[in-house]
């Protein structure tokens, strides 16, 4: 039996190039291609430190997503990008950690203040979005994901509850510009 071309399925789920993306990772067994499907979704991403909130439960990251599923404007080196939402609900903690540093912000306003040194300077990009390693070794079945980026090899690590979770991409609108 030939296994499944994925790149395939990933192009064809997203064909439609002049539609703003609404994906949200599923709980069943799909999940774990839900989660490489959202990391091809967000890959090269960018967003302001100062602009992650936290709120009742949930993190929302307003992201410029470059929209590496357009495949022909990728093979002509043409990007597009886009303004979106990318929103974790019912976290039941968040840590950032940048080298040895890790802040465990409260549920409440941005992850890190305004006026916090490296809050106004930090433009950060997303490398990678991952199941980490906790997921496997606990016993509490809670779910972490990861991302991961740069500069400075950066960390946002969202622990999430075995069950009721959600975790969405939403495009603001659709893209006109090529990066």
């Amino acid at each position: 039996m030939k296994p499944p071309n994925f790149q395939e399925v990933f192009f064809q789920t997203f064909v439609e190039r002049d539609k703003p993306i609404r994906f949200k990772i599923r709980s069943d067994s799909n999940f774990l291609h839900d989660v490489q499907f959202l990391n091809s979704l967000i890959h090269d991403s960018r967003f302001e430190l100062k602009d992650i909130l936290t709120d009742k439960r949930s993190v929302t990251l307003p992201l410029v997503r470059a929209r590496c599923e357009v495949r022909e404007e990728v093979r002509k080196q043409n990007l597009l990008e886009t303004p979106a939402i990318l929103k974790f609900s019912k976290v039941k903690s968040v840590r950032w950690i940048i080298g040895d540093i890790q802040h465990n912000p409260p549920f409440s306003g941005t992850l890190i203040d305004a006026d916090d040194v490296i809050s106004g300077s930090t433009h950060c990009e997303i490398d990678a979005f991952f199941v980490g390693e906790s997921t496997y070794l606990s016993k509490s079945g809670d779910i972490e994901v990861i991302l991961k980026g740069y500069p400075r090899d950066w960390q946002l690590r969202i622990l999430l509850p075995r069950e009721g979770w959600s975790i969405t991409l939403e495009d603001v609108s659709v893209p006109n510009e090529k990066i």
